[in-house]
């Protein structure tokens, strides 16, 4: 199969969707020792956020895992908001134990539980605060949770 295309009929859409499952969570200034974006990372800093949630997703159709990030808030029609909303729907949220006193607390413990899910993926292009457009990673489809290194059998839900 060719990897360039030279009819249009030969391009494909580059949106992903992929079954994938999250091997890593971190809740700090540069999850995975990765910074952001120099403009995002002004932008949050400008509102006195430091710290973003990432998400580490490994999948048999990328031979390097899959990054995703997520600035934690109240407000709807964010990134945030979208990936909660995919847990909820998903029926995820059901694995998911948050405990802790303080907001950093709940979002370690949150981050720790998210660690073993197994998702569909589906690159979303959300209208985000500011109307800017932006893409993003949300699960689509759950199939379970185990523990890094055990495979996942597929969880019926509904």
């Amino acid at each position: 199969m060719s990897r360039v295309a030279f009819r249009t009929d030969e391009f494909k859409d580059v949106k992903k969707e992929f079954r994938g499952r999250i091997v890593g969570a971190e809740y700090n200034e540069a999850p995975f020792g990765i910074k952001g974006a120099p403009e995002i990372e002004e932008r949050m800093k400008a509102r006195g956020i430091t710290k973003k949630v990432g998400i580490m997703i490994s999948a048999e159709e990328y031979e390097k895992p899959q990054y995703e990030w997520f600035v934690p808030t109240y407000k709807t029609g964010t990134r945030w908001y979208h990936f909660i909303k995919a847990l909820e729907e998903t029926g995820a949220m059901r694995d998911i134990e948050i405990t802790g006193e303080t907001d950093e607390e709940r979002l370690e413990s949150f981050c720790k539980s998210l660690v073993g899910m197994e998702f569909q993926w589906e690159e979303h292009r959300i209208v985000s605060i500011g109307g800017r457009e932006t893409d993003v990673l949300i699960p689509v489809i759950y199939y379970g949770k185990s523990e890094v290194g055990e495979e996942v059998k597929e969880v019926k839900i509904g």
